[in-house]
């Protein structure tokens, strides 16, 4: 369920990205989307696996956004999603050596 919903999210949040920076609407609907995309579970496990998703969704969406082919180049390009990189959400986090440069 989360991740339909922040899909919907992350296309409607596209659509209304401001204008003066074209360039920067899938940054700006990914940030959007995440600061009002809330669930729960008691489960870490699963909270954590839900973390994963969201990532990876996340990473799937600019990459169709911004054409950038692979993960490694869209991280290397905006250097502004190390912080996304470096939040306390799963072990894949650290794994991912660009988003700790």
């Amino acid at each position: 369920i989360v991740i339909g919903i922040y899909r919907k999210r992350l296309q409607a949040l596209y659509k209304k990205a401001p204008s003066s920076h074209p360039s920067e609407a899938a940054l700006y609907a990914v940030a959007n989307a995440i600061n009002t995309l809330w669930a729960i579970d008691i489960d870490a496990k699963n909270v954590n696996q839900c973390r994963s998703r969201v990532f990876l969704e996340t990473l799937i969406f600019l990459q169709q956004k911004t054409g950038i082919a692979t993960q490694h180049a869209l991280i290397k390009k905006h250097k502004n999603l190390s912080p996304i990189c470096s939040a306390p959400l799963t072990g894949i986090f650290m794994k991912m050596k660009p988003c700790l440069a």
